[in-house]
């Protein structure tokens, strides 16, 4: 089938084959560099600090199965996942950057990442349609969508390292286990490996890991539809997935024994009785089309005291720039282009479409409340995506940063 070249006036830079890493590196390190605080450690709300006392930090996560927390039960989180963040911060702390500063280049990093590797998976999935800079332009400005959409920018305003780590790494694992269905070798497969186990961290909150596999499930599908390479796809499908299980055993079978042993002591916890009904209010005010299609979360609506003490929004000068008529065009704008982008890529039948189609009608599911149908059938899984937001807006946003891309 002969490529679609959509864009009749071309982008202007075609100094270096790789401008958009460049552009997009450039643009990420400007935001890092405008948001970082010299002689000050980033901290507040969710966040983990094994930077304090690596020693002690690493001791708990490598023996973090043997631990009991509280009152004598075991984790219902995944300590041990932390490792690979906790191992990279030492040796960095090691050859001698200061302490204040590691969270920071930690955070920042996955936000360079994302959207690198966001233009890298939207790339591939575009090869077949497109001529090359057509392409570039298109993958750029996709990765530009993921990096700046108010998902991630709620994301990154109160970073917590399990879901910054998720940000940065989705795309990734998804570009990696495309690769090795498409073509399985040795070298695809160990570079599937070693993004898998990179990624660790995000399954601090283990539940990010079913969101993984929930992702990863309509591409799996995609790419069995062609009943010429059927059996082969299928037989690469469950090597990569033995590949990622296998990565993640250390600290998944553990989470595994907990959940057939003490999972009803996390539903009976005063803690969760008194705090699951209010957070899944919150995320249920938001779950309507019209602040979905701008990505807006219940962060908005939080209160926060600031330095005087005096109780204001968190997020007070996004609301103000967001209640802006102009802005919430340019937002309304945006959607309908992802919109469009999906009508056109459905028309044209261009491949892996329905695979993005379908990481984003599951996590469109979870956002506009799904959850309370499986929690009347399954509270455990209710109560796992209690807050769908913080599990779910980062895949919509990579499926609305694709399509953008198309339109």
């Amino acid at each position: 089938m002969p490529n679609i070249t959509k864009l009749k006036h071309r982008f202007p830079l075609k100094l270096i084959p790789s401008w958009p890493f460049f552009v997009l590196s450039l643009i990420t390190i400007t935001i890092a560099y405008l948001n970082y605080q010299p002689n000050t450690l980033l901290t507040g709300w969710d966040n983990l600090h094994p930077e304090y006392n690596f020693d002690l930090a690493l001791k708990q996560a490598f023996y973090s199965v043997w631990q009991q927390k509280s009152l004598g039960f075991l984790s219902g989180m995944a300590p041990a996942a932390d490792l690979v963040r906790i191992t990279f911060l030492a040796l960095l702390h090691g050859i001698g950057m200061d302490v204040s500063v590691l969270r920071y280049l930690y955070v920042f990093t996955c936000l360079w990442l994302g959207p690198i590797n966001a233009y890298l998976l939207i790339k591939h999935l575009l090869k077949q349609r497109f001529d090359k800079r057509t392409i570039d332009t298109a993958s750029f400005l996709g990765g530009l969508f993921y990096l700046l959409n108010l998902a991630t920018i709620q994301y990154f305003f109160t970073p917590f390292e399990s879901f910054v780590t998720f940000f940065a790494f989705l795309p990734i694992l998804i570009l990696s286990l495309i690769g090795y269905i498409e073509k399985p070798s040795s070298k695809n497969l160990f570079i599937l490996l070693v993004f898998s186990t990179l990624s660790s961290p995000a399954y601090y909150v283990q539940t990010m890991f079913v969101v993984l596999l929930l992702s990863l499930t309509p591409f799996i599908v995609d790419s069995l539809r062609s009943k010429k390479t059927r059996k082969s796809h299928s037989i690469s499908s469950i090597i990569g997935l033995t590949i990622i299980l296998v990565s993640q055993a250390y600290w998944l079978l553990p989470q595994v024994f907990f959940v057939f042993t003490q999972a009803k002591n996390v539903q009976l916890s005063h803690a969760n009785l008194l705090s699951s009904p209010e957070t899944y209010e919150r995320n249920l005010q938001f779950s309507n089309i019209k602040d979905i299609s701008q990505l807006k979360s219940f962060w908005l609506e939080i209160l926060d005291p600031d330095t005087s003490g005096k109780f204001n929004y968190l997020f007070y000068v996004w609301r103000t720039h967001l209640a802006s008529p102009t802005i919430q065009a340019i937002g309304y704008a945006l959607f309908a282009l992802v919109v469009i982008g999906l009508i056109y890529s459905l028309k044209k039948k261009i491949p892996t479409s329905h695979s993005v189609l379908g990481t984003s009608i599951v996590s469109l599911f979870f956002l506009l409340g799904g959850g309370v149908l499986i929690n009347n059938k399954i509270p455990l899984i209710g109560e796992l995506f209690r807050s769908p937001f913080t599990k779910f807006s980062i895949v919509l946003s990579l499926g609305f940063s694709y399509f953008f891309s198309v339109a």
